[in-house]
């Protein structure tokens, strides 16, 4: 059976969101017997027809059931900080807050919308608990301070990776060899 590489639980609809968790499961299945330390899984916005409320406990409930799931497979739940809205830390925030299990957290995903004041401090400690795993992107873009990021991130205890997502290069070994040593350079203390 042909699985969708991403599951999202902000549907009004909750037959949509119960194939969702569904699918879910086959993934963390999938981590478990793969030697994966988790899954990513993400909001996509708020539905129209259905409060921000409603929609913020559909997602944590959903990530609970997940949670307790992958809890008995060893795998982690993240849900990746993503969508129009529901990128937004505090709505994050909340929704960790309703899912309250161990085994769910957050991906990191250096949005735009972490930034207040030319800083993510604020973003970053509103969501530190739950930081499990972090996105990062185009390493020389003025807009994200992405030096202060990985002080946070050193500071915080952190010692997982950071998964790169950026555009294809025509030459990916030399493209490669230029973000290490960028990123070597950003996240020396």
């Amino acid at each position: 059976m042909q699985r969708p590489a991403v599951c999202q639980f902000h549907s009004a609809d909750a037959a949509v969101r119960r194939k969702n968790v569904e699918q879910a499961k086959a993934w963390i299945d999938l981590a478990h017997d793969t030697g994966a330390w988790g899954v990513k899984v993400r909001p996509n916005g708020f539905p129209p027809g259905i409060s921000r409320e409603e929609t913020i406990a559909n997602i944590g409930n959903c990530l609970r059931d997940l949670g307790e799931y992958g809890q008995g497979r060893g795998v982690e739940v993240w849900l990746e900080v993503h969508g129009r809205d529901t990128q937004n830390p505090p709505v994050c925030a909340a929704i960790m807050k309703t899912a309250n299990h161990p085994q769910v957290g957050l991906c990191w995903n250096s949005n735009p919308t972490d930034v207040v004041n030319g800083s993510i401090r604020e973003s970053f400690d509103l969501l530190k608990p739950w930081i499990r795993n972090c996105h990062i992107t185009e390493l020389t873009n003025p807009a994200y301070p992405y030096r202060e990021l990985f002080q946070l991130l050193r500071a915080s205890g952190y010692e997982r990776y950071t998964l790169m997502e950026v555009a294809e290069s025509k030459e990916p070994e030399r493209f490669m060899r230029y973000y290490r040593a960028l990123w070597r350079e950003l996240t020396r203390p």
